[in-house]
């Protein structure tokens, strides 16, 4: 974003990770994409992974590559190459010594001769890049949009253009329909919808908009936001910033029973049912 720092952006984006809470639960990317956002904006988690063990040390090795990284591009990437890849080297062989990978002889590429797929199997470098990359840039995401709903700088930059930072071979139709266009920031169906999860997104009005998408937002002035007709010259705009380890309850009403059983089991004694919602016990 163009009038946020890359450096404040990135504290935001450090103390989000260091603030999720494991969730080893075996659900497919679909079935996370369906959990309730109170849920899964406050959890770490990964697609398939029911090993609490694992879930940590990613967490942990997550915030200590980034830590020795100290700044982000403007999409959330870390700069230092070397930090991600010290982290795969940690959490290589950690899967493989725990049994989530397979071990394969010397010169063997990952992903070959019928073991499992690269993006299935933990112990592929290509699925934990796509681990860190995903965590990474959900955290710039929510670190972003935390400091763009500042009302001190809604008042000045009240909107977003939805923009492509980088090419892609395959762009997905609705972001293509949609490249260019300005809306305001408290418009959170537009921005929501193209975060859907029917193709690829995080069903958050913030980025990330689906990894690999290269998509990004730059702000909008008031002046120009006036201009286009978004708003009236004094108008005042609201915006809610993300919500994040605020909420104590999430609606279960639509949810697979089984889904459902396996994140209570996950949870424990930490929350209860309550006329269909999962609510945090009070201590």
């Amino acid at each position: 974003m163009s009038l946020l720092k890359a450096p404040t952006i990135f504290s935001e984006a450090l103390e989000r990770i260091q603030s999720l809470k494991p969730l080893a639960i075996a659900l497919a990317s679909d079935q996370w994409a369906a959990m309730p956002e109170q849920i899964r904006e406050s959890a770490f988690f990964s697609a398939n992974v029911e090993s609490a063990e694992f879930l940590d040390g990613l967490q942990k090795n997550i915030r200590k590559a980034l830590k020795k990284t100290k700044e982000l591009t403007p999409r959330g990437d870390a700069l230092a190459v070397s930090s991600k890849q010290a982290f795969i080297d940690i959490m290589q062989p950690w899967a493989i010594n725990n049994g989530l990978a397979d071990e394969l002889p010397e010169g063997v590429a990952r992903g070959k001769r019928g073991v499992r797929k690269e993006t299935q199997d933990l112990g592929s470098a290509r699925r934990l890049k796509l681990i860190y990359d995903t965590q990474v840039r959900k955290a710039y995401g929510f670190g972003s949009m935390n400091l763009a709903t500042d009302p001190r700088i809604v008042d000045a930059w009240p909107a977003w253009k939805f923009v492509r930072g980088g090419a892609v071979k395959e762009p997905r139709p609705d972001h293509r329909e949609h490249e260019g266009a300005v809306r305001l920031k408290s418009d959170t169906a537009f921005w929501r919808a193209r975060n859907d999860p029917k193709f690829g997104g995080f069903d958050v009005p913030y980025g990330p908009w689906g990894f690999n998408s290269q998509m990004d937002v730059v702000e909008v002035s008031r002046r120009e936001a006036v201009k286009l007709g978004l708003i009236k010259e004094k108008q005042k705009v609201s915006v809610k910033g993300p919500r994040f380890n605020e909420s104590t309850r999430a609606s279960i009403r639509n949810m697979d029973p089984a889904i459902v059983g396996k994140l209570k089991a996950a949870l424990g004694d930490r929350v209860e049912e309550v006329d269909g919602e999962l609510r945090v016990k009070e201590k």
